[in-house]
């Protein structure tokens, strides 16, 4: 498609600085976390100036460094998600599975993972139960029916117990249905 920029993200290109080399037909690679320089992207700012995004020029790959941490990850907006999929409010309704993201890097200090690395962060921030909770509520008044209320919390919810009693505690005041299933 000419004229349409394609950007990459992620772990990958994160740790591989030479990702724009090995990917010819994509124009911009961001490191780190990509929520703004995306959003800069998108919005037409000049992506030499933007932190966190590597670019082509006739000297090489350049960049203006690391995408900063997201300092609060709980004050990001939801997804919207409705951009992304397509569909219309009758589909909408239909939709079975809906990933939540509560959590920025890994509790684990595993030998082999890009975590630490990936992330640059020093420590895994969970976001709070009221912000995980609100974007529960969000997809279950807009893109659940009725019998679909199924909330599963993942294994690595359990790692921080205080946050999955929190969470429990905000479905049982907000008579939402809740089921943990093991992973």
């Amino acid at each position: 498609m000419p004229g349409v920029k394609q950007v990459v993200g992620g772990v990958h290109a994160t740790l591989d600085r030479e990702t724009l080399l090995k990917l010819p037909a994509v124009d911009y690679a961001v490191q780190r976390e990509g929520e703004f320089p995306m959003l800069q992207l998108v919005s037409g700012d000049d992506p030499t100036k933007i932190v966190g995004v590597s670019h082509r020029t006739v000297f090489g790959i350049q960049g203006a460094g690391d995408s900063p941490k997201i300092a609060d990850i709980y004050t990001l907006p939801y997804p919207e998600r409705e951009k992304l999929w397509g569909i219309d409010d009758v589909q909408k309704k239909e939709v079975d599975v809906s990933y939540i993201v509560s959590i920025r890097g890994c509790p684990y200090k595993c030998t082999y993972s890009a975590s630490p690395f990936h992330w640059k962060r020093n420590k895994t921030e969970f976001r709070s139960p009221d912000s995980v909770l609100g974007e529960m509520k969000y997809l279950h008044d807009n893109y659940w029916t009725e019998n679909k209320t199924d909330y599963s919390a993942p294994r690595i919810c359990t790692l921080k117990k205080i946050l999955l009693l929190k969470i429990i505690q905000l479905f049982i005041l907000s008579t939402m249905f809740l089921l943990l299933e093991g992973h």
